[in-house]
């Protein structure tokens, strides 16, 4: 039986379990914006610009310890993006970003997706938002050196608007670490059917 929603938008799929160990490895390409000794003087004067979106992602830093202190699979880049770019608004809460052509990705964001909709339906969620998953980073890198069978490699954005909300922003960073884990859960237990029946 497949993972589905009720008429609410819950998830009902399987709860993880404790016994659910994984391999995720957690990376955070812009988690600060501190420059090493050596090469403080190339960036003087450029101190309020390293405050800005420009010199770290803020809030993707302690975005990744929420999602590295639940011991999930593949592999996460936790990302921030601000609520404006370019005078444009972005219109996004939480950004998944993936290789469209990397079933694997394709399947854990759409699961990732549906359990946070299903959590907090006045969030706004989207794939491949505010930009496409398959640009310059780690995450692509390693699409280069891995088939899709052997590596998952998901980005996930949050808009900063979010980041300096005190008791709402830790709740959000909980919510996105366990709907992971839910979303996991949902992929393999997919994976599983969809084999038995093969």
């Amino acid at each position: 039986m497949q993972p589905s929603y009720d008429g609410e938008r819950r998830c009902v799929a399987q709860e993880p379990s404790q016994s659910l160990v994984t391999d995720f490895l957690i990376t955070c390409e812009h988690g600060g914006n501190r420059i090493p000794v050596p090469y403080v003087k190339l960036f003087q004067g450029y101190g309020a610009l390293l405050r800005t979106h420009r010199g770290y992602d803020i809030g993707a830093l302690v975005m990744a310890w929420e999602l590295a202190r639940k011991r999930v699979v593949h592999i996460i880049s936790s990302r921030s993006f601000t609520p404006e770019l370019d005078g444009q608004l972005r219109n996004a809460d939480i950004g998944l970003l993936y290789d469209p052509h990397r079933t694997g990705e394709v399947e854990l964001c759409r699961q990732w997706q549906g359990c946070l909709q299903a959590k907090a339906p006045h969030l706004k969620v989207r794939r491949n938002c505010p930009c496409q998953g398959k640009a310059g980073g780690l995450t692509s890198h390693l699409r280069r050196r891995y088939p899709p069978a052997a590596y998952v490699g998901i980005e996930v954005e949050i808009n900063q608007k979010h980041v300096r909300m005190g008791r709402s922003w830790r709740a959000l960073r909980a919510l996105i670490a366990q709907a992971l884990q839910r979303a996991l859960t949902n992929t393999r237990h997919c994976s599983t059917v969809s084999g038995s029946r093969a």
